[in-house]
């Protein structure tokens, strides 16, 4: 199983291994502002999403790749996609898949 998090600075090495492109600058304003996600298996960062915001709040997927993901956890990737600024339903997700095993 794994987890989903907001994005860390302990994460960049990890995360740059799959976003080559984004400016440090950006980088570290995601995880200021939160506009960033980890999924992590196994100890290991295996996907990153990040987004931004339309008019200021509408949230708009910039970028979502997973080197590997659980049949069962993809319907969390979906939900957070069209909420991503709402931690309690990452939350509402792990704690779904912490049932199903």
């Amino acid at each position: 199983m794994g987890e989903i998090r907001f994005v860390e600075d302990k994460d960049k090495a990890e995360w740059y291994k799959f976003d080559k492109h984004l400016c440090e600058a950006v980088f570290e304003d995601k995880v200021r502002t939160r506009q960033g996600y980890v999924y992590i298996q196994d100890g290991k960062v295996v996907g990153i999403l990040r987004y931004n915001l339309f008019w200021d709040n509408t949230p708009f997927c910039t970028l979502l790749f997973v080197d590997s993901l659980a049949e069962e956890a993809s319907n969390c990737w979906n939900e957070v996609l069209i909420l991503c600024g709402n931690m309690s339903l990452v939350r509402e997700c792990q704690e779904s898949l912490k049932g199903e095993n």
